[in-house]
Formats: C-alpha cells, structure tokens, sequence
C-alpha cells in the first residue's frame, strides 16, 4: 500500500506559507495531523516516521485472507556451472566440479560429538532418546551409518538406537519411499535388526555376569544351595548332604560379611 509523506509533493503552500495537504487518493484537503483521510479512509502520514513505520508493517498488512510466501535457508549453486547443490555435497553432480572449503555440519554430526563427549549411560540413553529425526536424505543416511555403528558394538544402549532407526526408516518411507535412495536403506535396516537381536541375546548373559560379580549375589547362591541340601537331608536323613547344607549356609554368611565390609571400605575412599 502505497504511503503519502510531505516528501512526495502531495501538498501546497497557501499566503502565509503554511503546508496545506492533500489526499494523495482523492485529492481532498486534509487536517492537520490527520493520519486518514476523512474522504476516502485510506491511510496517510505527514512524517517520515509514520511513513518508515507504515512500511515495515505492509508486507504483513492486516489482509489475513491474502496468501503470502516466506522463504527461508539457503539455495548452494555449483560456482562452476551453477547446478543446484544438495546438502553436504562435495563434488557437484553436473559437472564434477570439487568444492572447496565448504562448511559440512549437520544435527547428526552434533548427537556424535555429544556422545563422545559424556561417559555417563543415563545421558547417553537420554541423548539418543530425545533426538529429533531429521528430513532431509542427507541426513537420514549420515543418521543410519552412526546407528549402525553402535548397534554394531553393541552397547548398552542398543535398544534406544534401534527406537530411533526405526523412526528414522518410517519417516524415510514417507518422505522418499519407492526410490532408489529409499532402496538403499532396506538391507541397512534388516541388518541392524539382525545385529539387535544378536546384541539382546548376548545382553542378557553379559548382564548376569555383571550380576554375579557382586559378592551378594554369590551368597544368595550359596545359600540357595545350603537350603537345598538341608531340606533334602531332612527328608532322607542324609548326614553328608546336612554337612554339605550347613557349610553351604556358614559361606553364604561369610561371602555376605565379606561384602559389607569391602562396601563401607570404599565409602569410606
């Protein structure tokens, strides 16, 4: 909408040398200070000020049922033949030009770098599971590689990597299924399936180690087998079998107060 000001030559001097203006719509006289015309209603201004203000605020007018186009980011050309350049691209397509220096990063490269960063299971876990998928192919592939490294290792957060995979496989599908880029995520993807079946399987007899090497877990093994002994020599009246339960139960307590007191012993480091 176009804005009248005391600079566009929309006025006249009158005897006295007073400014008289004028609509620059309708040509009708306006009153001092007037900011709307009293004739046709359109907007008008005196000063440069509401001219500035006016037209910071037209490309979003009150007009609410006009449809209006933001465009945002960056389009890269190649500098060589001007081919339009994807996202992390080092060599362009078109011509095979190498571009030099360019600025690679991406979200996925940040959750890397953060992960290296910390040592802390619970944070790594929360990392990976607040982690936003990304759209683009660029970065779902960059996404599949580094899931496929962990779940390769297969550490103790396989399972949230595996969650996200699967995220990442769905939004693929919607975004690019039926593609060839598309087809090169399916054996990816059954892979990591295959190496997380692997990984929970082998989670679980790591886990019962890890359980085991605390000495209460010995004790209450010890005096399962106590227990058992003693019941059975109850019932045949077994004297070896109730020597075998007793020492059973005596190592049990031991293994016990043998923990304890290594546990206060590093309490107290």
């Amino acid at each position: 909408m176009p804005v009248f000001t005391s600079d566009n030559g929309a006025y006249k001097q009158n005897s006295n040398g007073k400014k008289m203006m004028f609509c620059p719509y309708c040509g009708t006289k306006l009153d001092d200070g007037a900011r709307f015309c009293k004739n046709c209603g359109e907007a008008v201004s005196d000063n440069k000020q509401g001219a500035k203000q006016s037209q910071q605020k037209e490309p979003f007018g009150e007009n609410l049922t006009e449809r209006k186009y933001v465009y945002e980011g960056y389009i890269h050309k190649c500098p060589n033949c001007g081919n339009i350049i994807d996202a992390y691209e080092t060599v362009c397509k078109a011509c095979g030009y190498e571009i030099r220096g360019r600025h690679i990063t991406s979200v996925v490269h940040d959750l890397a770098l953060l992960l290296e960063r910390t040592d802390d299971p619970q944070k790594k876990e929360e990392l990976i599971r607040t982690f936003y998928i990304p759209n683009t192919k660029e970065d779902i592939y960059e996404f599949f590689i580094l899931a496929l490294s962990f779940i390769k290792i297969g550490e103790a957060n396989t399972n949230s990597w595996m969650v996200k995979l699967e995220q990442a496989y769905q939004k693929a599908e919607l975004s690019f299924g039926g593609t060839q880029e598309f087809e090169r995520l399916k054996p990816m993807y059954e892979q990591a399936r295959i190496m997380n079946k692997k990984n929970s399987r082998f989670s679980f007899w790591k886990s019962t180690g890890k359980y085991f090497k605390s000495g209460y877990a010995w004790a209450l093994l010890f005096c399962a087998i106590g227990l058992f002994f003693l019941l059975v020599n109850m019932a045949f009246s077994t004297e070896t079998l109730g020597i075998i339960g007793g020492g059973s139960c005596i190592a049990a307590m031991y293994i016990a107060m043998m923990t304890m007191v290594s546990n206060d012993e590093k309490k107290k480091k």
